[in-house]
């Protein structure tokens, strides 16, 4: 069985933060490590891979930054959009 891909809209908005800049890069050098196909824009990220693989990432992007920013997240999935079904 092929494996199953999904897309996925994500837009990291820092609310109280030191630092809004580099939290935001902080999360952008998160996404670029984890080897998931991703496209940027000024609002959000676009992200193409496995459930499982965008699930993780989000919560290890919840893990690296919750003790440095207060936060939130904005997320939409897909399992038609940007997915080549």
């Amino acid at each position: 069985m092929a494996k199953e891909i999904i897309s996925c809209e994500m837009s990291f908005i820092p609310i109280a933060s030191q630092n809004y800049i580099e939290d935001v890069e902080n999360v952008l050098k998160v996404i670029s490590q984890s080897g998931l196909e991703f496209q940027t824009n000024s609002f959000s990220t676009i992200l193409t891979g496995t459930k499982e693989e965008i699930l993780a990432l989000i919560g290890e992007i919840i893990e690296k930054m919750y003790d440095n920013s207060k936060f939130t997240i904005v997320v939409k999935l897909s399992n038609i959009c940007g997915c080549n079904r």
